[in-house]
């Protein structure tokens, strides 16, 4: 359940967890799915999950309908680069590079490429390492580990 991208499956697996034991299914809701879910953390989602890439444009577009035909093609011809759509294994994803987010919801949640995003990129050579969170450069991760880490005492003292 932590681990789900989408409601729908967060929703599966507690199921299946409910009908194991219910008091595990209270427990987790108790303690508040934002705390320990992916699908449910606090974080900006940016595009909801739809398979209209009619829907996800209209959406982007709802300002710049009310601009004059020139002003509106100035305006949407630029950011209509960095929107794209994927299909893969039978499902639609609609990317978006400026937001940094996917219908996947990966992309959006660990900061890290999902694999549409990956191939829109490498389709556009664009450099993947400028689409991740700065969380995963390698200054970064040297960071992580530059303070040392020393071993507890012995229990007796």
């Amino acid at each position: 359940m932590a681990k789900a991208y989408t409601i729908s499956e967060f929703n599966s697996l507690r199921k299946k967890i409910e009908q194991i034991y219910v008091r595990v299914k209270d427990y987790l809701q108790k303690a508040g799915y934002d705390k320990w879910t992916r699908v449910y953390a606090t974080v900006n989602h940016g595009f909801t999950l739809t398979p209209n890439i009619v829907e996800t444009i209209n959406r982007h577009l709802k300002e710049a309908r009310e601009l004059p035909i020139y002003d509106f093609l100035e305006e949407v011809v630029p950011g209509m680069n960095y929107v794209y759509a994927v299909l893969h294994e039978g499902r639609g994803y609609i990317i978006c590079l400026e937001k940094k987010t996917c219908t996947c919801h990966i992309f959006q949640i660990d900061e890290i490429l999902c694999a549409h995003a990956f191939v829109v990129l490498k389709r556009k050579y664009f450099e993947p390492d400028d689409y991740c969170s700065n969380l995963y450069n390698p200054i970064a991760m040297w960071g992580t580990y530059k303070i040392p880490i020393l071993p507890l005492p012995d229990r007796s003292t």
